[in-house]
């Protein structure tokens, strides 16, 4: 069985992909509340995969500021 399932303690996110996962994370007792994401995720990742790389600017004045200043 394949699944995508998120769960939260309220301080990290835990992405569960088999029964065992989502056991493991439950039988440590503390209280989590999950979220099904196994559609959603499934169409991000294929979106993510479709988008092309955007052309690279040139540095901006922050960028090329930071990059001169020297390490004291």
């Amino acid at each position: 069985m394949c699944i995508r399932d998120s769960f939260s303690d309220g301080a990290k996110v835990y992405l569960c992909t088999s029964v065992d996962e989502v056991i493991d994370l439950l039988d440590k007792g503390q209280g989590v509340f999950g979220i099904s994401v196994g559609k959603v995720l499934g169409e991000v990742e294929a979106t993510l995969t479709e988008i092309n790389p955007s052309h690279i600017e040139d540095l901006d004045e922050l960028t090329l500021r930071r990059l001169g200043k020297k390490a004291v």
